[in-house]
């Protein structure tokens, strides 16, 4: 063979390869793991049916007579974030923080704290991270409507067309019955400790309060909490003390860890915890409950958490400011539209 025909044969072989990178892109980018807002940007485009105007399709792809999705294509068109962590060989999806944990070749997957057994396990090809569909109904259960359509899944709106941060601006300045105000009878409104042993007197057919924290020095978790204004936000944060970084409820956890009381590893997981509060009656220290806005997803569905401060403000871990951990004040249309529940821990 001579020389210019190897040399042929050696540049053909070299477009291929990189005809082949090109056409999947890469998890893992050269790095031990790559971490994505994939609202920033979309490797792959939805297509929006021209019969169906709301309706968003993906292509699936096939493999041993089973449907694959490819795992960055579903969060972008979705408005997920996900990470892959190719030490741990999982892929983590989520809006606020990782709340499903899906392992390659596992049929073993996590949803919030919930184990959840897969019929077929996700498959790691050409560096892309790909999910069966048949996980999709055991992992995101009511959170999404779908349906298949030949090569494609389409997915439809979910609870009409979800909030617009756009509109009704002038509910910062009205709209009072989805302000939040503090509970009167807060034993730590005032700073005052000895009082949270105290009975709590009501008027006859007063709505009966949560009890407080009684295990909890409410005190001092808030200004434990505050130490950590300006920590960044990363999604699906490694432990604190090892990444120096929170997503919103590795944020709730750490600071309530502290305090000797376990939450949960996600939002959604610690929204089960505690008992229910009010927003009209909160208290320092309660847990606020917030969904996440997306045309294709639930919004029944807890996305975000943070920290009730009194005086209408809350101290959170912010995957959008850029601010990380800040204070904000609760009464502006996002958060009164956007929550959900509240939480008092530490009464188990």
């Amino acid at each position: 063979m001579s020389l210019t025909t190897k040399r042929s044969l050696m540049a053909i072989l070299i477009i291929l390869i990189i005809m082949t990178t090109s056409c999947s892109p890469s998890l893992t980018g050269g790095q031990k793991e790559f971490v994505s807002d994939a609202r920033d940007g979309r490797e792959t485009l939805p297509i929006h049916s021209a019969s169906l105007p709301n309706a968003l399709s993906l292509p699936l792809t096939a493999t041993g007579g089973k449907a694959y999705i490819a795992g960055p294509d579903f969060a972008g068109a979705l408005d997920y974030r996900y990470r892959w962590n190719a030490q741990r060989n999982v892929f983590q999806l989520g809006v606020g923080d990782a709340s499903c944990e899906l392992t390659a070749d596992s049929t073993t997957a996590l949803r919030d704290d919930e184990t959840i057994v897969l019929s077929d396990p996700p498959r790691l090809y050409h560096s892309q991270f790909y999910i069966p569909v048949s996980a999709l109904a055991p992992l995101f259960k009511s959170d999404l409507s779908y349906e298949i359509k030949d090569k494609e899944i389409v997915f439809h709106p979910v609870d009409g067309r979800g909030f617009d941060s756009g509109a009704g601006e002038n509910e910062a300045f009205g709209g009072m019955e989805l302000d939040f105000a503090d509970d009167p009878a807060d034993p730590y409104k005032s700073g005052d400790l000895d009082a949270i042993d105290q009975p709590v007197l009501r008027r006859v057919g007063e709505k009966r309060t949560a009890p407080a924290a009684k295990r909890i020095d409410i005190d001092k978790l808030i200004a434990r909490a505050k130490r950590y204004v300006g920590v960044s936000y990363a999604f699906g944060a490694d432990p604190y003390p090892l990444s120096g970084q929170f997503d919103s409820s590795s944020f709730t956890a750490y600071v309530y860890d502290k305090y000797n009381v376990k939450l949960g590893r996600t939002a959604g997981a610690q929204s089960k915890q505690g008992v229910q509060a009010d927003r009209k009656r909160s208290r320092r220290g309660d847990l606020l409950f917030f969904y996440v806005p997306g045309r294709y997803r639930s919004n029944q569905v807890v996305g975000h958490v943070g920290i009730y401060l009194g005086r209408q403000r809350m101290i959170h871990a912010s995957p959008d400011s850029g601010k990380g951990v800040e204070i904000v004040s609760l009464n502006t249309p996002y958060w009164k539209k956007t929550f959900l529940q509240a939480r008092r821990p530490g009464n188990e």
